[in-house]
């Protein structure tokens, strides 16, 4: 982090008058994440079921946000009530507690047996096996990141005869080039619109200076933060 850099000119966005830069800040690779990861990724339709694993932090809060813009039925998980709170606040359907040793069982409840069409994992290991054992027929898995720390082979057995799909989403792939520029600028001015017109907000645990970053990361880090936390240099 540092007061001023250098930044080449084709990594630029442009931000609409009726947005923040703060609220820029946080949203834009969480909810690009979110966005290609939902739509580019796996596909998600109007009425289909959706879970999203860690759906308080940045790229889940924007999953949660963005499929219940889709017209999906969303189910969120995430670790205590205050959490949990905030990602009904944000559109979710259903908020269920991440720590639960039965969150599979719980998915399946309350999808009355069927389970998700779509899992948005940012988190791996236990978050994953969790979503491959509540997901549907034709499901797809969305491999965001590890946020816990854990990779898990993947069980091609279970894969064929669940009959879902696991596919990985890396944001990097997108970064060059001049049909992924085009892209990322349709995804990035969609967005936008949806922050100025009130459809998707920012959720921003904390503004802090530069003081305050390691504070701040290591929170981060911790997974006590909703949203995400901003610095301002």
């Amino acid at each position: 982090m540092a007061e001023e850099t250098l930044v080449r000119a084709g990594g630029l966005y442009p931000v609409p008058d009726a947005v923040s830069a703060a609220d820029a800040a946080t949203t834009h690779i969480a909810f690009t994440t979110a966005h290609a990861g939902l739509h580019r990724r796996a596909g998600l339709q109007a009425g289909e079921t959706l879970l999203v694993l860690a759906a308080a932090g940045g790229t889940g809060n924007a999953a949660v946000q963005l499929g219940a813009v889709a017209g999906a039925r969303v189910l969120a998980t995430a670790s205590g009530a205050d959490r949990q709170k905030a990602c009904l606040e944000l559109g979710a359907d259903v908020a269920l507690d991440s720590r639960s040793p039965d969150l599979a069982k719980e998915v399946l409840a309350a999808t009355d047996g069927r389970g998700v069409d779509v899992a948005f994992d940012p988190v791996g290991g236990d978050s994953f096996t969790a979503a491959s054992r509540c997901i549907a027929n034709e499901g797809r898995i969305v491999l965001v990141g590890f946020a816990g720390g854990e990779e898990r082979p993947i069980p091609p057995g279970h894969v064929l005869r669940r009959n879902y799909s696991v596919m990985g989403l890396y944001m990097g792939a997108y970064s060059s080039g001049d049909e992924n520029r085009r892209y990322m600028l349709a995804m990035h001015d969609e967005i936008m619109e949806l922050l100025a017109n009130g459809r998707c907000r920012a959720l921003i645990d904390r503004e802090t200076g530069l003081a305050g970053a390691a504070a701040a990361l290591t929170d981060l880090a911790a997974r006590k933060v909703t949203g995400r936390p901003i610095v301002r240099p």
